[in-house]
């Protein structure tokens, strides 16, 4: 479990998820697809809702239904999907106990909120009537920054292994304030901004600092959460065994 490689993975996803957000910025906000019952959309099967559920819902069904959330980075935003059909070996190289951990843990409601009202200040106010696009980026972005956060689980355990002394006199004295420190690295989340701000621009975003902002406030923040949730569940499982 070697930090520097699970580094790259998590920059090949803040790539994905730059050019989805520069994507969704050539849209307007298109307010209406996320009102309920917006007057925009007239539907014939008397659906209630907004027209972005409605749309987000049963492509993640389909989805659960391919096995997609089976695997231990992938965390569905909605609740009674269908169980997956396809068998497939997701995880043949991650260890149990992330396992264990990675099923009990789902931030992406939260992330769904946050993106949402993180919109108003990417997209530019007014409706252009790109709804379907609007929409899909949406969810292609959702799907990119749920996936890069909950990889905070396999970052945890790359530190773990890097510095188990460090952590477990920590864990053992429970301080999860101290915990919190030494997981944030100020000088790697610096290079992680900069690389955003020079990736945003590069894509042609005008105001880079509002990705920036969103992965200072946002992506990395809910990161180190699910490593502080992983790391005391890891500890808690160790003490039961």
């Amino acid at each position: 479990m070697d930090l520097e490689k699970v580094r790259e993975k998590l920059i090949n996803l803040e790539d994905i998820i730059i050019q989805g957000l520069c994507q969704r910025a050539r849209f307007k906000h298109n307010n209406a697809i996320y009102e309920h019952n917006s007057k925009k959309f007239l539907f014939s099967n008397n659906y209630e809702g907004t027209y972005f559920d409605f749309m987000f819902k049963p492509i993640e069904n389909v989805h659960a239904i391919a096995g997609r959330y089976e695997c231990f980075d992938e965390r569905p935003f909605y609740k009674g999907l269908s169980q997956s059909v396809v068998k497939r070996d997701y995880n043949s190289k991650i260890p149990d106990d992330i396992l264990k951990f990675s099923k009990k843990i789902n931030f992406s409601p939260w992330i769904k909120i946050s993106y949402l009202n993180f919109l108003k200040d990417l997209c530019s106010n007014g409706d252009d009537a790109n709804y379907g696009d609007s929409v899909l980026c949406d969810i292609f972005n959702l799907q990119a920054i749920s996936k890069r956060i909950h990889y905070g689980i396999l970052v945890m355990e790359a530190k773990y292994q890097k510095s188990p002394e460090i952590y477990n006199e920590l864990l053992s004295k429970d301080d999860d304030i101290s915990i919190s420190s030494e997981l944030k690295n100020v000088n790697v989340e610096l290079k992680v901004l900069e690389r955003v701000r020079e990736k945003s621009i590069k894509n042609g975003i005008k105001n880079p600092d509002v990705i920036v902002n969103f992965f200072k406030n946002i992506i990395i923040p809910m990161t180190i959460q699910v490593e502080l949730d992983y790391i005391f569940s890891k500890s808690i499982l160790s003490k039961k065994s």
